[in-house]
């Protein structure tokens, strides 16, 4: 964004709403007949999913904007012991979101990956998830958090998902440029 004959006595507000969590870099710098600069190192929370069982499908999509192609996605789950899924075996299966070790088998929702595990789903590509899983998007489009069981409807209990995404939102810098007029010697330019 660039801003010309900034006026310093009557600032207009500058918003921007980051939608994925992580680290962001904001920076201010001065254009045209202007001086100095800023920038601001800041962290925006993770994007929080209370992803509750029993549930009618194995995948549900993330109310977030669409992930850009080659964004680095970091999931983790809350630490509470408490937090896992029943899913309905007898003699107790429990499980983080890591699930079970070993390949599911056909009949599950995503053969080949950990049974009874979170599965990230971006674009239509599966990703498996986990505890603490970082993985980058070969392809862009919306995510959807999924479970990789055969029977959805024994489940019970729940996962707390916690995203961040270094989209390139975040790999590129949000920038507010000023810009001073030769034509209005009366208004100031400095960034700080």
């Amino acid at each position: 964004m660039t801003i010309a004959d900034y006026d310093f006595s009557n600032p207009p507000p500058l918003t921007h709403v980051f939608k994925w969590g992580g680290k962001r870099t904001v920076k201010a710098e001065a254009v045209e007949g202007c001086f100095g600069g800023a920038q601001m190192i800041l962290t925006v929370p993770p994007f929080a999913i209370g992803y509750a069982m029993p549930r009618p499908t194995y995948c549900d999509p993330v109310p977030m904007p669409p992930l850009p192609m080659n964004a680095t996605v970091h999931i983790t789950t809350e630490p509470n012991p408490a937090a896992r899924i029943s899913f309905g075996c007898l003699g107790g299966c429990v499980y983080d979101a890591n699930g079970m070790n070993g390949s599911a088998t056909q009949g599950y929702p995503f053969p080949g990956f950990r049974p009874l595990s979170l599965i990230l789903r971006v674009g239509g590509q599966p990703f498996q998830g986990g505890t603490n899983v970082t993985f980058t998007t070969p392809l862009g489009g919306p995510m959807e958090v999924c479970t990789n069981d055969d029977n959805m409807g024994d489940n019970q209990g729940a996962w707390g998902i916690y995203v961040t995404g270094a989209t390139t939102e975040a790999r590129s810098r949000w920038i507010c440029r000023l810009a001073h007029s030769m034509d209005s010697p009366t208004k100031s330019c400095f960034c700080c």
